[in-house]
């Protein structure tokens, strides 16, 4: 059942985080990137805008199409982890595109903890082997819990490494990945990435958490951590060796600080870009044979949200006017 956009409600309702858990399932959200990304015009594409303030950072992330019009704002405070707070905090707001009406808020970071993981799922059901089984996440955050449940999605885990500063959140990572069905479950150290056959890298961290011999033949790397020019997950060589998949270029080529640093370094050209999320799942050509390393660089832009949080408010108004909860 298709709600029209002209439906504004009297008041403008709010879908918290446990509301858009249950309305959009993994696997979901990755179809819908996936059909998203089908339509997507890189011209129409509005770069965020990102501010320093004095506890990290602040992004303002706006997206319009033909149904909607949407905005992120992110505050991403590193320091909040000793607070026992969540690192990332953020609000979505969407618009009807015709009148600019406000439809609804959304609480942004479950939208986003949807949202990244489900693109590096897209990404790897696009550039892993079909045969990928053993997974490894650096990080223990919000968005490594959010990578065990994409890749589940897409591909076979039945091994997942952690690699991880903080003992106790590696732990609860842990857990969690044998509630999800994963029974072979290691907390390792770098020393066993180069067994994996798909790294995610998570972390805030600005120097490189995995090198070029931290990986073996054939692996795929999502590295979604580093959302700006200064920030890194891998080093260059490792950058240099993998075949280049990102959201999209222009953005890549501001923000991406994986691909920024290489370019600085020497180590790449702009030229290694040579896939985009629109062109590969359009069937370009990515993975080419079983031992290329495939690396899918995210930043994260507007445009996923915005399709991310327009089926969420489609399904919230369908389940309202049927009368569910």
């Amino acid at each position: 059942m298709l709600i029209p956009n002209s439906a504004i409600p009297d008041s403008l309702p709010y879908i918290d985080g446990k509301d858009i858990e249950r309305l959009l399932p993994m696997r979901t959200a990755v179809e819908v990137l996936r059909e998203a990304y089908r339509r997507f015009d890189p011209q129409a594409l509005i770069l965020r805008a990102a501010h320093s303030v004095p506890a990290g950072h602040f992004l303002v992330m706006p997206a319009s199409d033909t149904c909607h019009v949407g905005v992120k704002l992110v505050g991403v405070a590193p320091g909040n982890s000793r607070r026992g707070v969540s690192t990332v905090q953020a609000l979505y707001v969407l618009f009807d595109a015709e009148t600019l009406s406000p439809l609804a808020a959304m609480q942004g970071d479950t939208l986003t903890d949807i949202r990244t993981p489900a693109v590096s799922a897209l990404a790897t059901d696009l550039g892993a082997r079909a045969d990928a089984r053993h997974l490894a996440i650096v990080g223990s955050g919000a968005q490594a819990r959010g990578h065990v449940t994409g890749m589940l999605a897409v591909r076979p885990v039945e091994r997942l490494t952690i690699v991880a500063r903080n003992p106790a959140t590696a732990g609860e990572l842990a857990d969690f990945a044998r509630q999800s069905g994963i029974d072979d479950v290691r907390i390792a150290g770098r020393e066993a990435l180069p067994e994996a056959d798909i790294i995610c890298t998570c972390t805030n961290s600005v120097t490189p958490v995995v090198s070029d011999t931290d990986v073996g033949a054939g692996c795929h790397i999502n590295a979604v951590g580093a959302f700006n020019a200064r920030m890194r997950e891998l080093d260059g060589p490792l950058v240099a060796r993998g075949r280049l998949l990102v959201e999209e270029r222009r953005s890549a080529l501001q923000e991406a600080g994986d691909i920024v640093q290489a370019i600085e370094a020497g180590h790449i050209t702009a030229d290694a870009l040579e896939t985009d999320l629109r062109e590969a799942v359009g069937n370009a050509a990515f993975r080419r044979n079983d031992d290329d390393v495939t690396i899918f660089k995210s930043v994260g832009i507007a445009f996923e949200d915005l399709a991310i949080a327009a089926e969420i408010y489609r399904r919230w108004r369908t389940s309202n006017y049927r009368g569910a909860v």
